[in-house]
Order: C-alpha cells, then structure tokens, then sequence
C-alpha cells in the first residue's frame, strides 16, 4: 500500500516517545491536537482514522469536528462513548491514582511481580506476547501522566 498511501501514528502526551504536556486533556482539546499534528506533518484529508481502544473516543470526535476530512473509520478493540462513561474512575480512585504516580509509590509497587500480573490481566496476562513487548508495555504503563 506505501505507494499509494501514507500512514501518520501518533503516541498521546506522556505514553511511549511522547512528551508530557500540562494543557487540559479534555476529548476537544486532543482532537484538535490530532488535527494540528496532521497539518504540521503535511498529511492531506481525507483520511481513514485507524484508532484502537480508548482512542476510539478521539477518533470519533475527530470525524464529528472534522467530517470533510475524514473519509473512513477502522475501530481496533474499541469502545463506545457510553463504554467508557459508565468505566470512569471515581474522584476519590482518581486522586489516590495520581498520588501514587507522583510520589513514585507506583514504580515501587510495580517491582513486584503480583503487581505486574495483576496489572497485565485485563490483557489476558500479555502471554502470547514477548517478553521484550511486555518491557515496554511496563514502561509505557509507569509513563503515563499524571
């Protein structure tokens, strides 16, 4: 397919090369980032969004605010807006999250293997993935920003 198309991926602020940012990450603001990112790559519309998981949300967004440009959408493991509404975090688990994150409680808590599979097991535990791919999904999972 390279000849006849381009592929343009993105990591969100603070998960994998990306860096971490302090504006809001509200779905509008993402979305719009999305759309600058694009333009600054200088790739043209339309485009088929490919979007997995919670970047399901993003990618709907996208086409809301956008519908010229986008011409398809291909939906990975996703799921809907109402999906991750009725998942949400409460304030109090929110908190005691970010609290762990920021004061590193979490890194500590992630050298235990008990803690790594537990984490893995909305994964199906990651067992039919290499043991290189799980050191960098355990990287990626202790980036996340707060």
């Amino acid at each position: 397919m390279a000849p006849h198309v381009k592929f343009a991926v993105y990591d969100r602020f603070g998960y994998g090369y990306s860096e971490t940012t302090d504006q809001k990450r509200d779905i509008d603001t993402v979305t719009e980032e999305i759309h600058e990112a694009l333009q600054a790559a200088g790739q043209k519309p339309p485009y088929v969004l490919a979007a997995h998981s919670l970047g399901s949300l993003e990618t709907l967004r996208f086409a809301q605010k956008y519908p010229n440009e986008v011409k398809g959408i291909v939906m990975l493991d996703a799921g809907s807006p109402e999906f991750y509404y009725n998942d949400t975090i409460d304030s109090a688990g929110g908190f005691l999250n970010k609290l762990l994150i920021k004061t590193g409680v979490i890194r500590l808590l992630f050298h235990s293997q008990a803690v790594i599979d537990s984490s893995r097991a909305s994964h199906n535990g990651l067992k039919f993935v290499p043991d290189e791919l799980k050191r960098i999904d355990l990287t990626a999972t202790l980036r996340s920003p707060c």
